[in-house]
């Protein structure tokens, strides 16, 4: 059977196993409609929802294509499709959220959702499908799946920019069997424009991803999970860790973490075992080991000076800046009678920060053979 449009008030349709309805228009369901789909129901226009309840009788596993142009899911009731394909051409949209109890098949389109969420309720890891296609949200929306498996579970995320796609998804991986629940959203902006400063970093953090980050709530979990960050080095940067924004506030160093180079163009950068959501912001980042060298503890005598040297970096900053000649330098001296220590905060070329310590230890006797500058410098030091 095909349609300019359909509309259904106040009654049923049934499309029985080994039926096609196919739509040229909009589908409309108005107040207290359902379909009884046991086989394929085809829309090429919009989907609207007005029958105050699920739009679908949920025992049916029918199938539903959006293909046609642009198309938006929208209306008052939120929709629970059983399987929903996206399909031709066209950027596919929704209004309000979208529930999905078995099959969400993105094809090569975008499914932007604005700041609602996708529900897959499904636990079978690969009922979300795609060939070129993700999806797009903003605000806490996304895709949520159910997870009950130690299986990957992919949450297609991205956005277009410039013409271009940006996908960058995540697979969780539970690391035991058991309930969890969830979402994700790729965020297409600088996370210093959201209050995440990236200026706002732990030490040894050289840089973080200024393109994109991401966002992850985990709203039911048993047990911890393996998050996979799947990204492309050659368009992002040379990337190998990933952080994530504590309460302090600060980005900081996630604390086990893997790198796996799949192909020029694909990073795997792998977080486990994780179960941290104090936050949901995460970002890749570059990361260095420690590099700062305060130099060793040193003992002096009453009246005599200690040679400070640090290394490391091209930038130093003496803390406290006490007893020093200079608190930004590699090399100041120290005269003082009493055992003081120091804590510098080395950077290097790459702007990453570390810190070292050292403590000058001082004898109360005094040297049989002190060191007497036979010098004056120009500032009388």
């Amino acid at each position: 059977v095909a349609q300019p449009m359909f509309s259904l008030s106040e009654g049923f349709i049934s499309i029985t196993d080994g039926a096609l309805l196919n739509v040229d228009g909009d589908v409309y369901l108005d107040a207290n409609t359902v379909i009884l789909n046991e086989d394929t129901l085809r829309s090429q226009g919009d989907w609207i929802n007005e029958s105050n309840g699920l739009g679908f009788d949920p025992s049916l596993s029918g199938y539903v294509y959006l293909d046609g142009d642009d198309q938006t899911i929208r209306g008052s009731s939120t929709t629970r499709f059983h399987n929903l394909l996206l399909a031709t051409s066209g950027t596919k949209y929704a209004s309000l959220h979208v529930e999905v109890d078995s099959l969400l098949d993105l094809g090569d389109r975008q499914f932007d959702l604005d700041t609602n969420t996708v529900f897959v309720y499904n636990p079978t890891f690969n009922v979300v499908r795609r060939n070129h296609g993700f999806v797009r949200a903003l605000g806490d929306g996304g895709i949520e799946r159910t997870l009950n498996a130690t299986d990957t579970y992919i949450f297609p995320v991205g956005f277009e920019i410039g013409g271009d796609t940006v996908y960058r998804p995540v697979e969780v991986i539970p690391n035991s069997i058991g309930s969890y629940i969830y979402r994700v959203r790729l965020v297409e902006n600088d996370p210093s424009l959201d209050n995440l400063s990236r200026e706002e970093r732990d030490l040894l953090i050289c840089s973080i991803n200024d393109r994109f980050y991401h966002k992850i709530w985990e709203e039911l979990g048993t047990d911890s999970v393996t998050i996979n960050f799947i990204f492309n080095p050659l368009d992002d940067g040379e990337f190998n860790d990933v952080v994530h924004w504590r309460n302090i506030p600060q980005w900081e160093i996630a604390p086990s973490f893997s790198t796996n180079n799949i192909s020029p163009s694909e990073r795997v950068i792998s977080m486990t075992p994780w179960k941290n959501y104090l936050s949901e912001n995460f970002a890749l980042s570059e990361t260095t080991a420690p590099f700062a060298q305060a130099g060793n503890d040193t003992t002096i005598y009453l009246l005599d000076t200690a040679y400070l040297l640090a290394s490391g970096g091209i930038d130093y900053t003496w803390t406290p800046a006490d007893y020093l000649s200079c608190d930004n330098c590699p090399d100041p001296f120290f005269f003082h009678d009493s055992t003081t220590s120091y804590v510098v905060t080395v950077e290097n070329d790459r702007n990453c920060r570390d810190i070292d310590s050292i403590t000058i230890f001082v004898d109360d006797r005094f040297d049989e053979d002190p060191f007497i500058p036979n010098g004056l410098t120009m500032n009388g030091d």
